[in-house]
Parts: structure tokens; C-alpha cells; sequence
């Protein structure tokens, strides 16, 4: 996911970190002989050019499950504590701004359920494969970017780190185009393992997680809808 480009307006990053759930399905393995660097690129080729069967091919059976599960504790409302739930122990205003906040975040939900999954209520989500629900999040996210990422701000991939047979951590620093900031770069890290004796991705690295979890941004026509809804309410 091309995160640097994604800056909310209002400033809203979502960090979810959750993980678990379940799901098998999956296309077919990848060719064997890529090494953790080489799958790296490819998984980052297919990306920029919307070659999905082919970026699905070398994800991890486990980042598809783990995303799945986030995608559906993302729309589970969040359960009150048990110093919550004791009304008499909390003041009129920590009252006042857990209401705020919880209709705020059941906002969030109804309008990520619809607008980024194309889903038509909450609960659908836990019907669906988690290969379907990573396609029409990476739909989403490439709809709203108009222009090719510039040469000189593709990431950079500075080498793989290789722990035991089964394991590797991919390096790469990212060029991003802020003008107050020309010089800004990130470095971030992509884990590759071993899946039937080929290497896959997790996910991490950008692409879906950044080193804070999983950072989601609306496009713009999209953020301007859920701020205005958010303030008239």
C-alpha cells in the first residue's frame, strides 16, 4: 500500500492490532526457486501494477487469516470494560466522551464496511474469504492514487536478512514527495516465510502494515463524506 501518499486530512490514522482467525483458501504456490528478496520485489512489482492473482500468490496463508480477523474486529464494536460499564464510577464528562467516541468509531465501521469492502451491513464480513476481503482492500486504496509512483520515490531495497531456514526480514527506505520535507525517507520492514517450499509475504513492510499496524486512509471524495456526516452529527 502506497501509505505515504495516504495522509488523512483530519488527521485520523487507525492503528489496529489485533490478530488471529481463520482461513485456508489460496491460489496457487508461487514459483519455488524466488529467494526472500526476489519474492519481496515481485510481490511489490505486482502490487504497482494491479496484478493481483499474482501478489496473491505470494502472500503467506497466515497474513491472509490474520487479516481477515482484523477486518472483523474492526467491525465488532468495542466491548466496555468493566470500569465502563460501572456508570456511577465515571464522571459527566469521561461519560460524555466515551459516547462521543463510540459513535465516532461506529461511524467509522459502517462507512468502512460499505465504502472500502463494498459490503452492504457489518456482519457480512465474516462470510467472506480473507482473499477476497485483501482484493477489495487493495482495490480500494489503488482507486484513489491517479498517477504512477515516481521512480525516485519507489522503495528501495537495501537487502534480506536471513534467520534460520524458514524466516527473513526484507530492509527497504521509501522516498516520500513532501515539500516541506524533500529529503523525508522511511526505512521499513517486510517479513518473508517459508509456506510448502516457497517463500511468502506477511503483508508488513507498507504494503497493508507499517512498523505502528495497519494504517488506512480514505480516498478524498470518500473523507470529505465522513467528515462532513461526522460534524453534523
Amino acid at each position: 500500500m502506497r501509505n505515504g501518499r495516504q495522509q488523512w486530512r483530519a488527521g485520523l490514522v487507525l492503528l489496529v492490532l489485533f490478530s488471529g482467525g481463520a482461513c485456508t483458501r489460496g491460489p496457487s504456490l508461487p514459483a519455488p526457486s524466488l529467494g526472500p528478496l526476489e519474492t519481496v520485489k515481485a510481490a511489490w512489482a505486482s502490487n504497482e501494477r494491479e496484478d493481483w492473482p499474482t501478489l496473491l500468490r505470494l502472500v503467506h496463508p497466515l497474513a491472509l487469516q490474520e487479516f481477515r480477523q482484523r477486518q472483523i474486529d474492526m467491525m465488532s464494536p468495542r466491548q466496555l470494560t468493566a470500569r465502563d460499564s460501572l456508570r456511577d464510577s465515571l464522571s459527566e464528562d469521561r461519560r460524555a466522551r466515551l459516547v462521543a467516541s463510540r459513535g465516532f468509531e461506529d461511524r467509522f465501521r459502517q462507512f468502512y464496511a460499505t465504502r472500502v469492502l463494498g459490503l452492504t451491513s457489518l456482519g457480512q464480513v465474516d462470510s467472506l474469504p480473507a482473499d477476497s476481503l485483501l482484493l477489495r482492500y487493495l482495490r480500494y486504496t489503488h482507486a484513489g492514487v491517479k498517477q504512477p509512483t515516481p521512480d525516485d520515490h519507489r522503495p528501495r531495497f537495501l537487502g534480506a536478512l536471513q534467520d534460520g531456514d524458514s524466516v527473513a526480514i526484507v530492509v527497504l527506505r521509501t522516498s516520500w514527495p513532501y515539500p516541506q520535507d524533500p529529503g523525508f525517507t522511511t526505512t521499513d520492514y517486510v517479513t518473508v516465510r517459508k509456506y510448502a517450499g516457497t517463500w511468502r509475504i506477511m503483508l508488513d513492510g507498507g504494503l497493508v502494515y507499517a512498523q505502528s499496524g495497519f494504517i488506512f486512509t480514505f480516498n478524498s471524495i470518500d473523507q470529505d463524506d465522513f467528515e462532513k456526516g461526522t460534524t453534523s452529527h
